[in-house]
């Protein structure tokens, strides 16, 4: 019974606009960070930029599925690696840590353990670095995406 109500509405639903999944995400950020006591302003701020980050990539439409699944799995391996998210930063060769310093995933992992530590300091120069990446990648996907 579930399985068939299910199937009825995946072939008549349509995915909501950009617009309300960024209000819908950032509502269900606020109201978790609110219950939890951490801070709202890097906790809503951090997730919307990624939010807007990955949506405009928009390698989907541009290459084939099998491309773009293996590209996207690459991504997330190295931004895995290169992101302090396995290792920290300062046990990668030192030109290895300085580039990683400017990509997101660093950013974002620096974020989110400020974020998550007591008494630690605003990650301004974290925000800073995805929020450039973000307005970058933006105007990339403005510039890149054509209608068929």
């Amino acid at each position: 019974m579930a399985t068939q109500t299910l199937q009825q509405h995946s072939h008549n639903e349509k995915a909501a606009p950009l617009g309300r999944q960024i209000i819908a995400q950032a509502r269900v950020e606020l109201l978790l960070t609110l219950r939890r006591g951490e801070s709202v302003l890097i906790t809503l701020i951090v997730p919307v930029l990624l939010l807007i980050f990955i949506t405009s990539l928009n390698m989907a439409g541009a290459l084939r599925a099998e491309v773009t699944l293996a590209a996207a799995n690459g991504l997330y391996l190295l931004f895995l690696l290169l992101g302090g998210g396995i290792l920290p930063l300062s046990h990668l060769p030192p030109t290895l840590a300085a580039i990683a310093q400017i990509l997101p995933p660093a950013a974002l992992t620096q974020a989110l353990q400020a974020t998550m530590s007591n008494n630690a300091p605003f990650p301004l120069n974290s925000l800073v670095v995805l929020v450039i990446w973000t307005v970058a990648i933006l105007l990339v996907a403005i510039k890149t995406f054509k209608w068929e």
